[in-house]
């Protein structure tokens, strides 16, 4: 038998499978991150890539929707979520203007303590 250990939430659990069913692992190559991840959403923001600036998009009185995932992904949604509304209200929208919605699926709904450290 071979052991696989697979993160699951804040831990992990074991699988183990058989030797003749185990193939091999694939393991992600490791890549750096960017020393200060703010100012890398902040300069994506202000340089869009075959698009204008969503401050030039959005304009007052527009209702806006940001969609972050739930608690079962790793997205840092609480890094990118301040910019986008700094950039939106550059536009005009208003903060009460904006919807943030949880992209759970068939996940539980996000519990209201969640939400706060999901979009910071």
């Amino acid at each position: 038998m071979v052991d696989v250990w697979l993160p699951y939430g804040k831990t992990e659990v074991c699988a183990r499978i058989p030797t003749r069913n185990f193939l091999g692992a694939i393991e992600p190559k490791e890549r750096l991150g960017v020393a200060d991840s703010r100012s890398e959403i902040e300069r994506a923001l202000s340089q869009p890539i075959g698009t204008k600036r969503l401050s030039e998009i959005a304009k007052e009185g527009d209702k806006v929707a940001i969609v972050v995932d739930d608690a079962t992904r790793a997205t840092p949604s609480y890094l990118m979520v301040s910019p986008l509304l700094d950039e939106l209200n550059r536009a005009g929208v208003k903060d009460e203007d904006v919807t943030i919605i949880f992209g759970c699926g068939s996940h539980r709904a996000v519990k209201p303590d969640e939400m706060e450290k999901l979009v910071g």
